[in-house]
């Protein structure tokens, strides 16, 4: 099967729920003009949003190609002599 954008399967699992997209955003507590934009790929949704469509929609949404650290992980650096040194610690 042909690998599709995230995005795509999201609007196919909408268009294929019984329910009326009304009723999703509700659940979902998504505005309607941005699940209208969504719906008509004039824009993307948030992350929490996009959780939470997947909760009412009752699938788990996951990217292949995300690998980002927790913020709590995320180091700033500086380049210094060709090497990266952490901010804050001198070398």
């Amino acid at each position: 099967m042909a690998q599709r954008k995230l995005s795509t399967q999201v609007r196919k699992l909408v268009e294929e729920d019984g329910r009326t997209r009304y009723e999703i955003c509700k659940l979902a507590k998504i505005d309607q003009a941005a699940m209208s934009r969504f719906m008509n790929e004039a824009s993307g949704l948030s992350l929490p949003a996009l959780d939470r469509l997947g909760q009412v929609l009752e699938v788990h949404l996951q990217s292949r190609r995300l690998h980002a650290e927790p913020v709590g992980e995320l180091r700033a650096e500086r380049i210094s002599n060709g090497l990266p040194t952490p901010i804050g610690k001198s070398g």
